[in-house]
């Protein structure tokens, strides 16, 4: 079908400019964690897809986990990401106000 090229052809462009506007917005640390965060939950999007297109997600990594279970690693961090952001940095810094 047309749409396993294509599907792994968005998956550059998507990824790139997640990670331009990551760049972009780094002095804001709430807009840097979020953006972060959306990188690597586009990066396990992108290796789930390919693991059902190519059809290794359901062989067997280790032990009962299946390849497919390896997003949860990018998925994971990103919500790791965006836990540190809201509860351990910005209750420390209430009184500091960001601005865009």
């Amino acid at each position: 079908m047309i749409w396993r090229p294509l599907g792994i052809a968005m998956i550059f462009p998507t990824l790139i400019i997640a990670i331009v506007i990551a760049i972009i917005t780094r002095q804001f640390m709430s807009e840097v964690c979020h953006n972060v965060a959306i990188v690597f939950w586009i990066t396990a999007n992108a290796y789930w897809m390919i693991s059902e297109f190519f059809q290794f997600d359901a062989i067997t990594a280790y032990g009962s986990i299946t390849y497919k279970y390896l997003a949860l690693i990018p998925f994971t961090t990103g919500i790791l990401i965006l836990a540190y952001y809201y509860l351990l940095w910005r209750p420390m810094h209430k009184h500091a106000l960001e601005t865009m």
